[in-house]
């Protein structure tokens, strides 16, 4: 959104990503020499989302986003903006690692500014959060889209197993929970398409014979449910119909978000009520108040199981209650918010300053002084960071901005805004247009 922003008002643009960013074709995109070939029909760039390949382009949008939006929304703002002369993008460049402050200075750039995305995630305090089975919600996200394992050719080592818990009240915990109802059916049919290939291959003692007791136990489960997805499969063309798999879904534990305190308090009823409608509608059940304290493992070391602790709203203040209760879970994803992404100052200290409570840049404007010359000074709501080097500074925004933190919406918000700062900067090498000699 930045860079859509400041191509628009005649910026050369370079953005970079740390993962990566798929060209397209330039057939399409164009070249310096070439332009492009025009697109007549949305069809030909079209691709099923179980085939379309991951550009990497979008963010949260690409690897976040629940199957029921259409990605190839996202190819199409791509397309527009690789057809841009004045915007270049890299993937594989991480910021501060690859590319360090000081020497984007010594290549010439005017101006840096950080849209990257929210830090890492929050670490529950719950006992035993290690446990195989246990991973962060985003992180399941992006091995999901990255791996391409919702593919039904891919060969991605993702496993989901049920019955599944997501801990969490918000917009990711909802993805994630969508997500899994998507992936499992698709999960353990694969597997039976491959036990059954191999088995005829190779016999079905030879392909037993590799696993150990626990992948076994594992397998057959996987094995069992592939087989009643089938079936289901098969009863639904036979109808005409659209295969149900939420009765077995439900039947092998489901899919259950646990959140600390009631729906109308969780950051996805505020933001989007509607993504919380969806959920329900799909089956997902959204469990209220109930706190997780201690994750159970199996006699492999694998989480059977989650200890949570009801929680009890007195006059607005929310306390422990006596209530516990222990759920099934074979999967625990962790979506219990992020932190702002100040990562750059945590490996080259002193490179940024601060807040008070060392959590978000400290926030600058740019004001011109009597001298001339531009200089920070802090303020409230400011897009600038501390940081200046030979009257080059650096901005930020999305999710590291306190003002706009929160969901994707936001963060576009404030490229919209923040974008008419950069332009302030340079207001003086703008060039002008004389209305009467273009006319």
């Amino acid at each position: 959104t930045l860079a859509h922003y400041l191509v628009n008002e005649g910026f050369g643009v370079v953005g970079l990503d740390g993962l990566k960013i798929e060209p397209l074709p330039e057939a399409i995109t164009g070249t310096d020499e070439v332009p492009p070939q025009p697109v007549r029909d949305w069809s030909t760039i079209y691709s099923p989302l179980d085939e379309r390949p991951l550009e990497g382009f979008g963010g949260v949008s690409e690897y976040g986003i629940t199957v029921r939006w259409d990605k190839n929304f996202l190819t199409l703002l791509h397309l527009t903006l690789a057809r841009r002369r004045m915007l270049k993008m890299y993937g594989g460049v991480r910021f501060g690692g690859t590319l360090t402050i000081g020497e984007a200075w010594d290549l010439g750039f005017d101006h840096i500014a950080i849209a990257a995305g929210a830090g890492r995630p929050t670490i529950l305090e719950m006992k035993n959060t290690l446990l195989r089975g246990i991973r962060q919600a985003s992180d399941f996200l992006m091995a999901l889209q990255l791996t391409g394992a919702f593919k039904r050719q891919a060969l991605a080592n993702l496993q989901v197993r049920m019955p599944c818990l997501v801990i969490g009240g918000g917009l990711t915990a909802i993805d994630t929970a969508t997500e899994v109802m998507a992936f499992y059916p698709l999960q353990v049919e694969k597997t039976l398409d491959r036990y059954e290939a191999l088995s005829t291959a190779i016999g079905e003692d030879g392909v037993r014979k590799v696993y150990d007791a626990e992948e076994l136990q594992v397998l057959d489960e996987f094995l069992a449910d592939g087989r009643e997805v089938r079936l289901e499969r098969d009863r639904a063309l036979a109808a005409g119909e659209q295969p149900n798999f939420l009765p077995l879904m439900q039947r092998w534990g489901g899919v259950s978000l646990a959140y600390r305190k009631g729906m109308v308090d969780s950051p996805a009823y505020r933001l989007n009520h509607e993504e919380i409608t969806k959920s329900l509608e799909e089956g997902i059940r959204f469990l209220e108040r109930m706190n997780p304290e201690e994750a159970i493992p199996d006699e492999c070391g694998h989480v059977h199981s989650v200890r949570v602790r009801e929680q009890i709203n007195e006059n607005g203040t929310w306390r422990a209650g006596d209530t516990v209760l222990t759920l099934p879970a074979r999967s625990v994803f962790v979506a219990a918010g992020t932190t702002p992404n100040i990562i750059a100052e945590r490996e080259h200290p002193g490179t940024f300053a601060l807040d008070d409570k060392k959590r978000f840049f400290k926030s600058h404007d740019v004001e011109r002084g009597a001298d001339g010359r531009l200089r920070l000074v802090p303020a409230r709501e400011g897009f600038f960071t501390s940081h200046e080097r030979d009257g080059r500074f650096v901005t930020y925004y999305g999710d590291n901005h306190p003002k706009y933190a929160g969901n994707v919406v936001k963060a576009m918000a404030s490229a919209r805004d923040g974008f008419r700062q950069i332009v302030r900067l340079f207001a003086d090498d703008s060039p002008t247009v004389d209305a009467a000699a273009r006319l």
